[in-house]
């Protein structure tokens, strides 16, 4: 029998009962207040997160509200637009649907409506200043670039629409945007004399850079031998073109002919392609030593050109003079 006022503790099976019947009704309330928060979604987190919902043309107060009954919080800015009436959500990030943790930031787009500007004149504005100006007034530039001869490359060329045409803040305007001067080919110059060279790098767009000289037998004297770049190179506009050009055949050494006869000093020069000269040094009458090869210059072993000339002092004999009597004067009175 029990005593009276004594507490009667339940069994042990009836703990058991009670305490797994407290716990489904604790995860019947939370689920019941969250579909997410599921043992799964608790275990990995994804209990916490919530969907982005769509906040596409609705106010700007509809808009927040609508994030703060998904716990999250709304941070608004401006922009001007020619789709989206002014007041609306013009754009949203991250987009609806995407998964956040609750009391994230969503960045909310109003619209401003559409903004009436003047195009600025942007000709000969480099690129970037032309883009940071459009951007300054709401509008959006698209970009083309093509060759040009005389605009600098990176700087405007033309645009569409023209300078103070009236526009909606969000509309496009084109640029053309300068690439630079067309590249040029460096012309074939080989065997051509060093001023036509020139003329053919100018009327190229090019220009004549160092001029250097070296031997060869095949090309003649003045004319060119190679070029630096080589032909068919691509170069930008006024580049410069490096040319060699032939010095004619390697120099020769002028033979020792001192001593010789003129016949043989003269043939072996001229087998060289050297230009005999001559000076005559006289002697006496019948002198046995004329037509030999007193002095030569330059003297031998000189380095010479083809075409020098080497002058030779020839020894030659004295010419014998002849005395003539003078005529007998006739004798007085003509007899």
């Amino acid at each position: 029998m029990t005593p009276r006022g004594a507490r009667v503790l339940p069994s042990t099976g009836a703990a058991a009962t009670f305490t797994v019947t407290a716990f489904v009704i604790v995860a019947v309330l939370l689920l019941g207040i969250s579909p997410s928060l599921n043992p799964i979604a608790l275990i990995t987190g994804r209990g916490f997160e919530v969907s982005v919902p769509s906040l596409d043309r609705l106010t700007q107060t509809r808009a927040l509200m609508t994030l703060e009954q998904a716990d999250l919080v709304g941070s608004v800015t401006f922009s001007y637009s020619s789709s989206v009436p002014r007041g609306l959500v013009s754009a949203q990030r991250p987009s609806a649907g995407s998964d956040l943790r609750r009391g994230s930031t969503v960045g909310v787009t109003i619209s401003r409506g559409p903004s009436r500007v003047p195009v600025p004149d942007l000709s000969g504005v480099p690129e970037s200043q032309a883009k940071r100006d459009l951007k300054r007034l709401a509008l959006v530039a698209k970009v083309e670039r093509l060759p040009d001869e005389v605009v600098p490359k990176g700087r405007v060329v033309r645009q569409d629409p023209a300078p103070e045409t009236i526009v909606s803040g969000g509309d496009t305007v084109h640029l053309v945007i300068s690439a630079g001067p067309l590249v040029r080919k460096v012309p074939e110059l080989v065997g051509i004399a060093v001023e036509g060279a020139m003329f053919d790098l100018g009327r190229a767009g090019l220009a004549l850079g160092t001029v250097s000289q070296a031997d060869d037998d095949q090309v003649p004297l003045g004319a060119v031998l190679s070029t630096n770049p080589p032909p068919g190179t691509l170069l930008e506009r006024d580049s410069k073109v490096d040319v060699v050009v032939s010095s004619g055949p390697p120099p020769v050494a002028v033979p020792a002919v001192v001593g010789g006869t003129q016949a043989n000093a003269t043939d072996q020069l001229t087998r060289l392609g050297l230009v005999v000269g001559e000076v005559s040094a006289f002697g006496a009458v019948d002198d046995p030593g004329a037509g030999k090869v007193l002095d030569q210059s330059p003297p031998a072993g000189t380095l010479v050109r083809r075409g020098q000339v080497v002058t030779l002092t020839i020894r030659r004999a004295a010419i014998p003079t002849t005395t003539t009597a003078p005529p007998t004067p006739p004798p007085p009175g003509g007899g």
